[in-house]
């Protein structure tokens, strides 16, 4: 406070300025890590998806690239959902997570195809 007085300056608490520097340091530090670990889904997990998204994944996750043609879907949907399919496979692959078989598609069974046992519904059933 002297020197502030003394050399007209303004005063600046050194204790709140070095802490911020220090978390944005290791924040930037964690970041960088977990980047080149390939484990940054870890540092986006706090981030709000879109229903678009929700949606996307929740499709995805119960049918198969090939049975995404076979829902009653508008072709632009049907083409977005078996490319966000694809994505999705690729990048689980690139970051090493294994498709193991808890990460299998459940079989999506479509109302009125004879090959499935659905009963006769307007709804499709998850097996």
């Amino acid at each position: 406070e002297q020197y502030a007085a003394k050399n007209h300056v303004n005063l600046f608490e050194v204790s709140p300025l070095c802490d911020f520097n220090i978390v944005e340091s290791f924040t930037e530090l964690s970041r960088l890590a977990l980047k080149r670990n390939g484990m940054e889904r870890l540092w986006r997990a706090n981030k709000v998806l879109t229903l678009q998204e929700l949606c996307s994944r929740a499709i995805v996750a119960t049918t198969t690239v090939y049975g995404i043609e076979h829902l009653p879907l508008p072709q632009p949907i049907k083409s977005h959902l078996k490319s966000y399919t694809i994505h999705n496979h690729t990048t689980r692959l690139r970051q090493g997570i294994p498709l193991t078989d808890k990460h299998k598609k459940k079989h999506l069974m479509i109302p009125g195809d004879t090959t499935t046992s659905c009963v006769n519904t307007s709804t499709c059933t998850i097996c």
